[in-house]
């Protein structure tokens, strides 16, 4: 090997040995703890460790919301006008809805909720049907001639008085 070589060579190892050497050594950081007296504080301890007298806002409580939906049919296949079908309830557009906190004590099972006397059937030009477990509101004019003759049956049906 020839001497300029064997230097080249002597110096790369040197200095990636000490390059290796640095980043493999910690070094511990003098902080002040007061501005006469040093503490020292080794590599990964805590950047800063004031406590912070913070307390985290309150979660607001959980309300579970149950709607009752006022069923006027028995599930059935409906049919649009271009030949679509999906299957579902006629459900009026008046709804029963409570609102109990998540946690409190359950209370007793609320009474039956009577049927508003003539229930709403249809509304602006559209119906309610309850198609898996979802209200959706449809323009009548959508649906089959066969669906709005159930429908308008079924509001002529609710808009009687009961009888005793």
């Amino acid at each position: 090997m020839k001497p300029k070589t064997c230097r080249a060579t002597l110096l790369l190892f040197t200095v990636l040995t000490t390059a290796l050497a640095g980043t493999l050594t910690a070094h511990a950081q003098a902080v002040p703890t007061t501005p006469k007296s040093f503490q020292k504080r080794g590599v990964g301890d805590a950047f800063n460790n004031a406590n912070v007298n913070v307390t985290p806002a309150p979660t607001p409580p959980t309300v579970i919301r149950t709607v009752t939906y006022y069923s006027l049919s028995d599930s059935r296949q409906w049919n649009s006008a271009d030949g679509k079908a999906l299957v579902g309830k006629l459900i009026a557009f008046e709804e029963h809805v409570v609102e109990t906190v998540k946690g409190t004590p359950e209370p007793p099972a609320p009474a039956p909720v009577a049927l508003p006397s003539p229930p709403t059937v249809i509304r602006d030009g559209k119906v309610r049907l309850l198609v898996n477990n979802q209200p959706y509101e449809l323009p009548l004019s959508r649906l089959s001639k066969d669906d709005q003759e159930f429908i308008n049956v079924a509001k002529i049906g609710t808009s009687k008085p009961a009888a005793n």
